[in-house]
């Protein structure tokens, strides 16, 4: 759980996004322990863990809108999630 929070700071996230991912992760680790003790396959664990996180990334980035906290830091043009998914060509043409 704690991991998912380093990595927002990590990325430029602040304490309130850094607490959102670690509860996410939490709620995504219990979910799938629970599975698990039923016996559900591997594969619907990942499926109900994924659905569970955009979820609650979803509520979480309304409830922030409604009281004034904006969860996605920004660093000059663009923000960090688009880093992340670009990063792998970030720099393949500065050469």
């Amino acid at each position: 759980m704690v991991l998912g929070g380093a990595v927002t700071l990590l990325l430029g996230g602040d304490m309130w996004a850094a607490a959102a991912s670690m509860v996410a992760s939490g709620l995504v680790i219990w979910l799938a322990a629970v599975l698990g003790r039923r016996g559900l396959p591997l594969f619907f664990q990942n499926v109900a863990g994924g659905f569970c996180a955009a979820v609650f990334a979803s509520a979480v980035y309304h409830a922030g809108l409604m009281v004034g906290l904006l969860l996605a830091a920004e660093h000059g043009d663009c923000h960090v999630h688009y880093r992340v998914i670009g990063g792998v060509d970030a720099g393949a043409g500065d050469s």
